[in-house]
């Protein structure tokens, strides 16, 4: 969630308390310079102070400078801030990236200046380098040897991650790297990831003998993946042999009872997400009530359910939060299963 204020110099901005909104990104990209570098003993710079160094994100203006950010660092405003977002700034140089522990890079950034911005990432955990799409080379990500987690959407020359050798623990993908698909293999040697999202052009790519290459990666607890048109209830059973996983994001049209079945051999899973399974029914429902340790359950827009099948669902003791939209449940199913403690949502 993104907070957008003309300017936080208004007093009006003390009315939003900075440790109740800790989540929301601190959007200053149409905040003239006056609005945002306060001047110095005014009445609101303890307010700028404060909205600044909170656990939140700071997403920087598209033209602010390098003297500009200098004054807003000097003045204490971003003291304890660690997350940042340049994805627009085009004025700044690369040396400010040292200064957080979370990285958004510039939009326009090249491979020139990316090699030039190594040195002060290293002390980077979280690199942001979606939209990056001036980007050819990204060899130069791979020395950095603190970087936890990546993430990748609308890079169109990213075609290979052989560059990356560190021990990655979270790596999302929104990017088709190569038209075969087999682009997907090399991260079979991230035996560190702990968390893989395939998403829009990589999910498009992802096979049933790439997943079931894929869940060679033992450490896996949480794997999204949508667009998969080409993944089949069959491919789902390879994801029985991930013993750590916990969280499971499906999302597609092409699933059936078959692959809830698939699904329900993962010992230990806990959230199940199957947005968008249009031919799961009530079946399907029967298998996944199979999984006695699933707390959290979103089957959203699987129009064919009915109350049957959530009458399947009340054998699973220990869920508490089912998600439903545009199915056959009427509310007197739902009630039933509330008696069970479990809190319906609908919509």
């Amino acid at each position: 969630m993104s907070l957008r204020l003309a300017s936080l110099g208004i007093p009006d901005a003390a009315t939003l308390n900075p440790r109740l909104t800790s989540h929301l990104v601190l959007n200053l990209d149409n905040c003239p310079y006056i609005d945002w570098i306060w001047k110095k003993g005014s009445d609101n710079e303890d307010i700028a102070r404060k909205w600044c160094s909170r656990d939140g994100k700071v997403d920087f203006p598209k033209d602010i400078t390098n003297d500009e950010l200098e004054l807003f660092i000097s003045r204490g405003y971003l003291h304890g801030t660690k997350r940042a977002s340049f994805a627009r700034c085009r004025k700044l140089t690369v040396e400010w990236f040292e200064l957080f522990i979370e990285v958004s890079l510039p939009n326009s950034i090249t491979d020139n200046e990316l090699k030039k911005a190594t040195r002060y990432l290293k002390g980077v955990d979280r690199l942001n380098c979606i939209g990056s799409s001036a980007l050819k080379n990204y060899k130069y990500l791979g020395e950095l040897s603190n970087l936890r987690e990546l993430h990748f959407l609308h890079n169109k020359h990213l075609k290979s991650l052989t560059f990356l050798g560190i021990p990655l623990r979270t790596l999302i993908i929104g990017t088709r790297l190569e038209i075969s698909g087999l682009g997907l293999l090399q991260l079979s040697h991230m035996q560190s990831l702990e968390y893989l999202a395939l998403e829009r052009g990589a999910g498009e790519s992802l096979t049933d003998n790439i997943l079931k290459v894929l869940c060679g990666l033992t450490k896996l607890r949480k794997l999204r993946i949508t667009h998969c048109e080409k993944l089949t209830d069959k491919g789902l059973s390879s994801l029985q042999h991930l013993p750590q996983l916990s969280c499971i994001e499906l999302r597609g049209s092409n699933f059936t009872d078959e692959g809830a079945r698939q699904i329900s051999k993962v010992k230990g899973l806990k959230q199940l997400s199957l947005i968008g399974w249009e031919q799961l029914t009530d079946k399907g429902l029967y298998y996944l009530s199979k999984i006695k340790s699933l707390e959290s359950l979103d089957l959203r827009y699987a129009s064919q359910i009915t109350d049957s099948g959530l009458e399947q669902l009340r054998r699973l003791k220990v869920l508490r939060d089912l998600q439903l939209a545009e199915c056959s449940v009427t509310s007197k199913g739902r009630a039933r299963l509330s008696k069970n403690g479990v809190r319906v949502k609908v919509g």
